[in-house]
């Protein structure tokens, strides 16, 4: 559900405690934060100034809702797809003070394929971006240093439409690179679970992708602006089932996967490459891991 004063002050645990801060939930008669009954929220964001978007999956379709309020009252979009596509992603521009951009991906129904929607009126009405996007898409990231058109957005997709132990694989997609202004593959072959740009991409531009193949297992990747092709010398995550390579009938395959950063993380410094990477897999038992020993340390440049 939608939530009013999503971000209600609470008192900030000290940074040597160790512990969450409890955030008093409104209470009496009458003091509610469900403003929008009925709806499923997912991918909210926060734009840098202040205004919030989240997506709501139980729509039909789904719809992006906006707040410029503090979460008190919601805006809903134009319903972006058919009844049956789904938003699996929204980003808001780095530079949305400027350019009051929005990003959305969504996945057309079979999952086939996918098209990212660009909103430049803080999400009152959208518009495709660079036509469709082969396969499914799971995440997507825009460079830190995009604004009004300028710079890239970037997706990671999986091969949707495959059956189990066939080499059919998803690949990273990026618009706007060298200027141009059309989805461009990248040919990683893998499944991608998780893109992210560094988050110092004017000094460090480094692209990043988490994929997972049956014979290589997950493993993290690098493609910098000037490479021609990704870095395939970082160490594996994760080993998978070597005998399935489907992203969604593996039984133990990854099915998801994010990347975090220090707020000095930069590639190009050898004291400065530790990031932080989670996956989840497949089956009946779905497992969590940060990987290897809760961080992964890039190797110098070659």
């Amino acid at each position: 559900m939608l939530l009013a004063g999503l971000f209600v002050a609470a008192a900030p645990a000290s940074g040597d405690t160790l512990r969450w801060s409890v955030l008093n939930t409104p209470l009496g008669i009458g003091l509610t934060w469900q403003v929008a009954p009925g709806t499923d929220v997912k991918f909210v964001q926060v734009a840098p100034n202040g205004d919030i978007f989240a997506v709501d999956t139980q729509a039909n379709p789904d719809v992006v809702y906006r707040s410029a309020n503090d979460g008190i009252t919601w805006t809903p979009s134009t319903a972006i797809g058919a009844v049956a596509d789904a938003i699996v992603d929204l980003v808001v521009s780095p530079g949305y003070n400027t350019d009051t951009t929005v990003f959305v991906a969504l996945a057309i129904t079979g999952g086939a394929t996918s098209q990212v929607y660009i909103s430049t009126n803080a999400g009152v009405s959208v518009n495709v971006l660079g036509g469709v996007v082969p396969g499914r898409v799971t995440r997507m990231d825009e460079a830190p240093n995009y604004i009004a058109g300028t710079g890239e957005v970037m997706v990671g997709v999986v091969d949707a439409t495959a059956t189990a132990g066939d080499v059919t694989l998803g690949d990273v997609f990026i618009w706007g690179r060298n200027g141009a202004l059309n989805w461009a593959a990248t040919a990683l072959a893998e499944d991608v679970t998780t893109v992210a740009y560094s988050p110092k991409y004017s000094i460090d531009p480094t692209r990043m992708a988490i994929g997972t193949t049956a014979a290589a297992g997950t493993r993290l990747h690098t493609l910098t602006a000037n490479d021609a092709t990704w870095d395939f010398t970082l160490g594996t995550i994760r080993v998978i089932d070597a005998t399935i390579d489907d992203f969604f009938t593996a039984a133990t395959g990854i099915v998801s996967s994010d990347i975090a950063f220090p707020s000095d993380f930069n590639a190009g410094l050898i004291t400065k490459r530790t990031c932080y990477v989670a996956t989840v897999a497949n089956g009946v038992n779905d497992t969590f891991t940060v990987s290897p020993s809760a961080l992964i340390v890039l190797p110098p440049r070659h």
